[in-house]
């Protein structure tokens, strides 16, 4: 089956757009429809209770990865800035909410959790999909934002985060070495290596 979602399911402001695509006379109906289910799972992420919100990940992990053979380079390049890249503002909000020590509780390292779930869910999609993920023009700018993300999460200096930040930078690269084609490309290499560099040097000297 294959799932055509484009670009103009985004473009417009809101889901009212999408709830008349997804009309059953509407041609696409059907991708619409995912997609709504998409985005009410990314609206579920951000809940208060760890349980409901890490649940709501990874469900949201597996339905992109179970169908992730019938999206084209387009539907990935929408369903990564509309959907998975949605879910870390929440996260970065919460880590950055309680950022003081004197202020952090029991719900600062539950976030802490929620934070290692998403980024090895996204580096697992990466891994499995790369190939159709660079295969789209936007993929340098789906790059830039990743590492921009993975530097403000390393941003927080906490341990569980720093180790999933970078193991899912390791993964994705070792991932690109494997591809026959071009993979991620000189720049966003460049880009990637810098962050590594960087950011490891300073935790280094913050030890």
């Amino acid at each position: 089956m294959s799932m055509s979602i484009t670009e103009d399911m985004i473009s417009k402001s809101g889901d009212e757009h999408l709830l008349r695509l997804a009309e059953p006379f509407e041609k696409g109906s059907g991708a619409a429809l995912w997609m709504l289910l998409l985005l009410r799972l990314t609206s579920v992420a951000t809940d208060q209770r760890l349980e409901l919100r890490n649940s709501a990940i990874q469900t949201l992990m597996r339905i992109m990865s179970a169908y992730g053979e019938s999206l084209s380079p387009e539907a990935w390049s929408v369903c990564m800035r509309a959907v998975i890249f949605r879910l870390f503002p929440s996260v970065e909000r919460e880590l950055s909410d309680t950022d003081e020590p004197s202020t952090r509780d029991k719900s600062h390292d539950e976030w802490q959790d929620t934070a290692t779930v998403v980024i090895q869910g996204v580096s697992d999609l990466f891994c499995s999909y790369l190939n159709l993920l660079t295969a789209h023009k936007s993929f340098p700018d789906i790059w830039h934002s990743l590492i921009g993300t993975f530097r403000t999460l390393l941003g927080f200096r906490v341990l569980d985060i720093n180790a999933a930040t970078y193991s899912a930078l390791r993964d994705i690269l070792h991932r690109s070495a494997e591809q026959r084609t071009s993979g991620i490309g000189k720049e966003s290499l460049d880009l990637a290596w810098e962050m590594w560099f960087v950011k490891y040097a300073a935790h280094i000297i913050y030890i």
